[in-house]
């Protein structure tokens, strides 16, 4: 019986250095894999959209009950988090030959130059230009078959569904947080919050899509439709579709656990109400409505932008 606990207890033993070795060989990997598949970046975005929805509130809220939201979305959405519950989310599904095809991939000059574009086109000062360039392309319209391309583009990378994905977790944090402070007979059950999700999904899919398609079109102008074309194609292939989808999946883990743990944190620490999100809606410049109060807050700079590619689109 000694020798059968002994014999399990190395071969447990066994199993978790295999396991560890295994996982530190696979980390370089994953780490190259989310910094050039440009995951980082979507993590470092999702983490800055996620405080500024609560950095426009700032006005309309007490002092004490705004840095208790923002604390609060500033641990769960943090980059380090996010960033950890995606990395073992890879860690979980990784596979081997795969993950390093896809590798090769990202580091092919094609993919390399489009990644060039993407970043120049992400950074903050981009963005009067892409707003210009989306002015500009309502007077000269890109051909249909450019526009098939890049519609392409965004359904094969799956990036407007994340963008959509991401605004739903914002959104729903902020439910949790303003759903105490309505009267008792306004409070929304499970069911009419989730109904009240898919309703803000739904008005805002078309706002992102445009946004989406305006951006690309702005990224990749100097990019021919031949090279555009094998872009796309790379996304659409088999590979391409497995480290989407391993990716999508990875971050939306990473949402819902930042979601839970955002909850966690009223749960836990039980105080009064967010009240003054409640004021907040009976000011002037909101309508007296719960949609109102948890609709993705764009801001004023983006207004413009949004007609024009709207109008474009």
């Amino acid at each position: 019986m000694k020798r059968n606990r002994a014999r399990i207890l190395v071969a447990t033993c066994l199993t978790f250095a295999l396991f560890s070795a295994s996982a530190e060989e696979r980390g370089p990997l994953i780490d190259e894999v989310l910094s050039l598949s440009g995951v980082d970046q979507q993590i470092n975005e999702i983490a800055a959209f996620a405080l500024s929805e609560i950095e426009t509130r700032k006005d309309v809220l007490p002092p004490k009950e705004y840095n208790r939201l923002e604390s609060g979305f500033a641990d769960a959405f943090g980059v380090k988090r996010l960033r950890e519950t995606v990395t073992h989310a890879f860690l979980n599904n990784y596979d081997a030959a795969r993950m390093k095809e896809w590798l090769m991939q990202l580091r092919s000059p094609l993919m390399t130059r489009m990644f060039a574009l993407e970043k120049a086109a992400a950074s903050k000062n981009a963005f009067t230009e892409i707003a210009e360039f989306a002015e500009r392309s309502r007077s000269m319209p890109p051909a249909p078959s450019r526009l098939d391309l890049l519609k392409r583009l965004d359904q094969a990378t799956s990036a407007t569904e994340l963008a959509l994905d991401s605004q739903s977790a914002v959104t729903r944090s902020l439910l949790y947080a303003i759903n105490p402070s309505l009267p008792e007979n306004k409070r929304l059950t499970e069911r009419e919050l989730e109904r009240l999700l898919s309703d803000v999904r739904i008005q805002t899919a078309t706002t992102l899509e445009n946004i989406a398609i305006a951006t690309y079109l702005y990224t990749y102008r100097s990019v021919s439709n031949e090279e555009l074309a094998s872009y796309v194609a790379i996304y659409e292939s088999e590979l391409g579709n497995w480290a989407i989808a391993v990716s999508h999946k990875a971050v939306q883990r990473a949402l819902s656990a930042a979601t839970a743990a955002f909850k966690n944190t009223l749960v836990m620490n039980p105080q009064p109400p967010f009240g003054g999100m409640f004021v907040a809606v009976k000011s002037p410049q909101c309508r007296n409505t719960l949609h109102a109060r948890v609709r993705p807050t764009f801001g004023d700079r983006f207004s413009s932008f949004i007609h024009n590619v709207t109008v474009m689109a």
